[in-house]
C-alpha cells in the first residue's frame, strides 16, 4: 500500500498542480510578449541599417559620377553638376570641391581663395571603397553634417564632397511603441562610437556586434550598415515588455483559470483525496461495509442455486455510497484486500445462518488484480475458513480486465490453490476483454459468465446471437458451466434456456438483497420433501 502523504503537504502538493497552469499560461503570455519585442527590434534594426547602406552607397555614386563629370575642376559647369545633383537627391544638402585644406566650391557657388575649413586634415572615421566618412561636424553654413569625401589624387590634397545631415540616417519611418531608436558612427580616430541621432542609449560591449542582446534594461537589437561602420541601434526596456504584457495578462489568466479547473476535475475525478481514502480506510474498520447478494437461479423452474456477493457502504453521515464510487478507491489505495476480508467475515457469517443449503449452493466473491499479487488472499482465507478444503459453499470470479496485466503465472498457482480448497473459480464478463480465450486455455476455470451487454441485445441483434451460440458451443467443448447475467426479461429468459443456458442472474428474478431475504426466497423456493 502507498504512504499516504500528510494532509498538508497533499494539498500543497494539489494547489500547485492547480496553479501550474495558470501559471503556465502568464508565463507563455510574457514569453510572447518578449517575442514580439525581440523580433521587432530586430527587424526595426535591420530595416533600418538596409535603408542607411542605401543612402550611403547612393552617395558613393554620386561622388563617382561628379567626379567623372566635374574632373575636380571649379568652374561654373562644375558648380551647375553639384547643383544639379544636390538638387535630384533625396539625402544630401550640399556638394563641393576642397583643394588643399581650402573649400574653393560648392554646389552653391564659388568661395574666395583659401577659404579654410574646420574640418581640413581629420582622420577619416571610416573608409569604404574610394569613399571616406567624416564624423559630424560644423560646416561653414551652421549646423553638423556628415561628410562623404572622395579622393580626387592620391596625394589626399584635393576631394570632392557631400554633405549628409545626420538626422537622415536617424530617420524612423517604422515607429514602434516601446522600442527606441538610435545610429551610431564607429569613428576610427576617436575609437569611441559617435551618435548621430536618435534617443537609444549607446550600448555596452556588444555595440558593434550585430544581433540581439540583453543588457541591465532590457533589450538591445544592433545590425550594421552593410560595409559601412555605421550601426543601427533598437532598445526595449524591461518596462516597456512590462507593459506590453499586463495587455495581454487578462486573457492568459483567463485560460490559465479554465485550465486550472480543468485540472482540479480531473485531480478530483482521477487522484483520489486522503480524506476518501482515510474515510474508506475508517469505514472498513468500522463495519460499514456489509454484503447483499444477488441470487443465481435455474431459469428452467426457478430454484435458488446460489448467489453473488457484493460489496455495499452505508457511510454514517454522506449515506449509501455506490460501488463504483469506492471499489475504485479502494483498488488503486490499496484497501481491497483488508476490504475483502472483512466482507469473506461477513459471508462466513451468512453461510451460518443460510443452512441448510440446496445442494451445490454457492456464494460467489468478486477478486481484484491485487489478490494475484501475492498469497495474501490465500493467508486471508486461511484466517476466515481455516486452512485446507474449506471452501465447497464459495465460489470467485475473476474479470479478464484484472488478468491482462503481468499476473497470469501468480493467477495460475491462485486458482489452483483455490480449486484444491474447494471452490469454484469462474471468468466474469466474458467476451469483453481481449484475452478471455487464453484464459480459458491456461487457468484452470469452472465456468465463464456470459456479460450482460450480451445478453440485453439478444433479442436485438442476429449477430450478438450467433455470438452467445459460439459460447455455448465453446464451454460446453470445454466442459464449462454458463452462467448469464443481467437477465431481465422474459424474452430473454426464454432464448438463453433454448441456447441451453439455464442458469440466470438478473433482475428478472430479484435484486441483490440482504442475507435474511436470501434466507427466505431459499425457503419459499426449496423443493418439498420426498
Amino acid at each position: 500500500m502507498r504512504r499516504r502523504l500528510p494532509r498538508a503537504r497533499r494539498a500543497l502538493v494539489w494547489l500547485a498542480l492547480m496553479a501550474l497552469p495558470l501559471a503556465l499560461c502568464l508565463s507563455l503570455s510574457y514569453l510572447l510578449s518578449l517575442q514580439h519585442f525581440r523580433g521587432s527590434a530586430l527587424e526595426l534594426a535591420d530595416a533600418h541599417a538596409r535603408r542607411i547602406t542605401e543612402i550611403l552607397r547612393s552617395g558613393d555614386a554620386l561622388l563617382a559620377q561628379l567626379e567623372a563629370e566635374t574632373a575636380g575642376r571649379c568652374d561654373a559647369g562644375t558648380i551647375l553638376a553639384m547643383r544639379e545633383a544636390v538638387f535630384h537627391s533625396r539625402y544630401f544638402r550640399e556638394a563641393g570641391i576642397e583643394q588643399d585644406g581650402n573649400l574653393v566650391c560648392t554646389s552653391e557657388g564659388m568661395l574666395p581663395p583659401l577659404f579654410d575649413i574646420p574640418n581640413a586634415g581629420r582622420t577619416p572615421a571610416g573608409r569604404v571603397g574610394a569613399m571616406e566618412m567624416l564624423a559630424p561636424t560644423k560646416t561653414i553654413r551652421g549646423g553638423r553634417s556628415l561628410i562623404l569625401n572622395r579622393p580626387l589624387r592620391e596625394d589626399r590634397r584635393h576631394f570632392i564632397n557631400l554633405l549628409l545631415d545626420p538626422q537622415v540616417l536617424s530617420e524612423v519611418l517604422d515607429p514602434r511603441e516601446g522600442v527606441q531608436s538610435g545610429t551610431f558612427l564607429d569613428d576610427a580616430e576617436s575609437g569611441t562610437l559617435v551618435r548621430l541621432g536618435g534617443d537609444a542609449s549607446i550600448p555596452g560591449p556588444e555595440a558593434r556586434r550585430p544581433g540581439l542582446h540583453r543588457t541591465g534594461q532590457g533589450l538591445v537589437a544592433v545590425a550594421r550598415a552593410g560595409p559601412f561602420p555605421i550601426y543601427s541601434v533598437r532598445a526595449v526596456s524591461d518596462a516597456s515588455i512590462g507593459r506590453h504584457w499586463r495587455t495581454q495578462v487578462q486573457p492568459a489568466a483567463a485560460v490559465g483559470f479554465l485550465f486550472s479547473a480543468l485540472a482540479f476535475w480531473l485531480l478530483r475525478r482521477y487522484l483520489p483525496r486522503a480524506d476518501a481514502i482515510d474515510e474508506l480506510r475508517e469505514g472498513i474498520a468500522a463495519g460499514e461495509l456489509y454484503v447483499v447478494y444477488q441470487p443465481i437461479l435455474d431459469g428452467r423452474d426457478g430454484r435458488i442455486v446460489g448467489a453473488e456477493a457484493l460489496a455495499r457502504w452505508q457511510h454514517p453521515r454522506r449515506g449509501p455510497v455506490m460501488p463504483d464510487q469506492f471499489i475504485p478507491l479502494a483498488e488503486t489505495s490499496g484497501l481491497i484486500v483488508p476490504m475483502t476480508e472483512g466482507l469473506l467475515r461477513q459471508v462466513r457469517d451468512d453461510l451460518a445462518m443460510l443452512e441448510p443449503l440446496p445442494p451445490g449452493f454457492r456464494i460467489s466473491v468478486n477478486l481484484a488484480q491485487a489478490h494475484f499479487a501475492d498469497d495474501r488472499l490465500l493467508g486471508c482465507l486461511d484466517r476466515v475458513f481455516g486452512p485446507g478444503p474449506t471452501l465447497g459453499h464459495l465460489g470467485f470470479e475473476i474479470t479478464e480486465r484484472e488478468l491482462l496485466s503481468n499476473v497470469a503465472v501468480q493467477a495460475r498457482t491462485v486458482v489452483e490453490e483455490l480449486t484444491r480448497r474447494g471452490a469454484e473459480v469462474s471468468l466474469d464478463d466474458f467476451g469483453t476483454g481481449y484475452s478471455g480465450l487464453s484464459h480459458l486455455r491456461h487457468l484452470p476455470l469452472h465456468s465463464i459468465k456470459i456479460d450482460r451487454s450480451f445478453v440485453w441485445a439478444l433479442d436485438t441483434e442476429a449477430v450478438t446471437a450467433s455470438l452467445v451460440e459460439s459460447i455455448v458451443v465453446l464451454a460446453r467443448s470445454l466442459n464449462l458451466g454458463l452462467v448469464a447475467e443481467g437477465v431481465e426479461t422474459e424474452a430473454q429468459r426464454e432464448r438463453l434456456n433454448a441456447l441451453g443456458v439455464v442458469l440466470h442472474q438478473g433482475w428478472l428474478y430479484a435484486r441483490a438483497e440482504p442475507a435474511a431475504a436470501l434466507k427466505a426466497r431459499l425457503v419459499q423456493t426449496a423443493e418439498p420433501a420426498a
